[in-house]
């Protein structure tokens, strides 16, 4: 199965990683001469087939085949130095095409290696591209790569500060009850290198989102933390993806086991639900759009301006997260071209939030904090709404308003308001009341966000 080849090398991985590395990094790569070369081919002839895992020593390196590909072979190299890389060899040639200076090595299709060079510390990483004879190309990603499938779809992960519950008394002695500690993000990307999902998955297992058969159990939507004595867990719920993003199984449930074909158990508050994705042809209620709406997001999501991910639950307030990953997409299709600065916040890793930041459409609300999980106002989606036409060259009139709630709308919104109404891009709940502290609906955050294409 391919999750159990994605296990084993995940195992093989830490095992030369931590057990030939010994805890240290003495060197930055390993040199071989011509007769450690020839020694290599000549064992690896030797080898039974298929040679992953293959382990023999050589003088002073411990050595481990990985894969071989026509005339390359893959190998893992440590050494008494306590250093461990990858490389790659011609058997054919008897010579080193990618030197063994990379500390992981991932499968990319059309015979394509992804590598990584560690830098300062295990969350400073390059990443080079290259085919099996060499011609290494650097690339850049918005994160660490944590694991690639067969497929070629690459996880990335990065850490998120937040406080987590020391309930147990078990991270210091003080005994806090609340902890500042990390916990991972993932993201996915799909085999072309494009954003499937940012950084919202909470928990996967065992360091990769794994698809079986093009099913992936997942968690997200975490909002509590808790501290133990190993690991931090958390109370996010699992759900299925496809390799598009889009949940097929809606993120409600404790625990969900893959069965066969689509086809899962799971299970919520000590039930047992079975649940059969070939038999659910019909959309569920949780991922039907209001009437109003609808015509508005199939538009949307033809145009690929929703993200998969979204593509549910309409009528639920939308986060200031979730309306970013949505805007952005329209602001990166309407300019034809990526945002490619990036401004941070504490409490945040999405990327939509970073490129909007760096354009000046959002703004923090103090303390370089952004609170992407938090629900949006009404009067803030204004502001971006407002901000985002702007940035995209249009001149918003201004016009006075007359709403009987007028009075409180926030001092530093009013004008964004004023904007975006006189353009009849955001109406109010009424009309008579804009309703500025209400919460903003997903639907409604798409059908505002395509008035602005269509100015």
């Amino acid at each position: 199965m391919k999750i159990k080849k994605y296990l084993f090398k995940i195992a093989l991985l830490i095992f030369l990683t931590v057990a030939f590395s010994k805890g240290t990094y003495a060197a930055s790569d390993i040199s071989l001469n011509q007769k450690e070369i020839d020694a290599i081919v000549s064992e690896l002839e030797k080898a039974p087939k298929p040679v992953l895992g293959y382990h023999f020593e050589y003088a002073s390196h411990n050595i481990s085949f990985d894969k071989t590909k026509d005339q390359y072979a893959i190998v893992y190299i440590s050494n008494d130095n306590a250093s461990g890389f990858v490389g790659v060899i011609d058997t054919k040639e008897k010579s080193v095409t990618i030197p063994f200076k990379y500390k992981d090595i991932y499968f990319l299709p059309e015979n394509k290696l992804l590598l990584t060079e560690k830098d300062k510390s295990d969350t400073d990483q390059k990443y080079y591209i290259s085919v099996m004879s060499g011609n290494l190309t650097p690339t850049h990603f918005d994160g660490m790569v944590s694991g690639v499938d067969e497929a070629g779809y690459i996880t990335l992960s990065r850490y998120l500060k937040v406080n987590a519950k020391n309930e147990q008394n078990v991270l210091n002695e003080k005994s806090e009850a609340i902890k500042e500690t990390l916990v991972p993000k993932l993201a996915l990307l799909d085999d072309k290198q494009n954003m499937v999902l940012d950084f919202i998955i909470d928990e996967v297992w065992p360091s990769g989102i794994v698809f079986e058969d093009d099913y992936a159990i997942v968690k997200s939507k975490a909002n509590e933390w808790y501290a133990g004595s190993q690991s931090t867990t958390n109370n996010a719920k699992s759900g299925v993806i496809d390799r598009s993003g889009k949940v097929l199984v809606a993120f409600e449930y404790d625990r969900i086991e893959y069965i066969s074909k689509g086809k899962f158990e799971a299970y919520k508050n000590n039930k047992k639900y079975s649940i059969d994705l070939n038999n659910s042809k019909e959309q569920k209620a949780w991922q039907k759009p209001s009437a109003w709406a609808e015509k508005e997001i199939t538009r949307a999501i033809d145009e690929g301006i929703v993200p998969a991910i979204l593509q549910n639950n309409y009528r639920d307030d939308i986060t200031r997260g979730e309306f970013c990953s949505i805007a952005v997409n329209l602001y990166e299709s309407m300019t034809k071209k990526e945002i490619s600065g990036r401004v941070k916040f504490d409490d945040n890793v999405l990327l939509s939030v970073e490129k909007l930041a760096y354009e000046g459409i959002v703004h923090g609300l103090g303390s370089n904090k952004f609170n992407p999980d938090g629900k949006i106002k009404r009067e803030e989606a204004a502001v971006i709404l407002s901000k985002l036409s702007e940035k995209l060259g249009m001149n918003l009139a201004s016009d006075d308003i007359s709403f009987t709630d007028s009075q409180s709308i926030s001092t530093w919104t009013i004008d964004d308001v004023k904007k975006v109404y006189t353009a009849k891009i955001m109406q109010g709940v009424s009309e008579r009341r804009f309703s500025p502290k209400s919460h903003y609906t997903k639907e409604q955050a798409i059908a505002t966000l395509l008035r602005i294409k269509d100015k």
